[in-house]
């Protein structure tokens, strides 16, 4: 029979495996024609925590053809988000 501490400590094993390799949610990115200077902030903020919490996904996902889903995901986000920082700098 087991203890109610070994299926409590089981229980939080696996859902903390579970949760651990979860994918990012994808940023929005603003418009940079209309976007205010605090919107970009927001934005870059995002992109870097996105970027960050795709990496873990990266390190723990046995499934190749979601890393490379994602791997692409994040580079196509970067070259937006560059994008969107150049024509925001060039309305200046």
């Amino acid at each position: 029979k087991f203890s109610n501490v070994a299926v409590f400590a089981f229980l939080s094993m696996v859902a903390t495996s579970s949760f651990a390799c979860t994918e990012a949610e994808f940023p929005a990115l603003p418009d940079p024609q209309t976007a205010a200077l605090a919107e970009m902030i927001k934005a870059q903020k995002a992109v870097k925590k996105y970027l960050a919490e795709s990496n873990e996904f990266l390190k723990c996902t046995k499934n190749n053809r979601r890393h490379d889903a994602v791997v692409d995901q994040m580079h196509q986000l970067g070259e937006d988000f560059n994008k969107i920082t150049k024509l925001y700098k060039a309305r200046s």
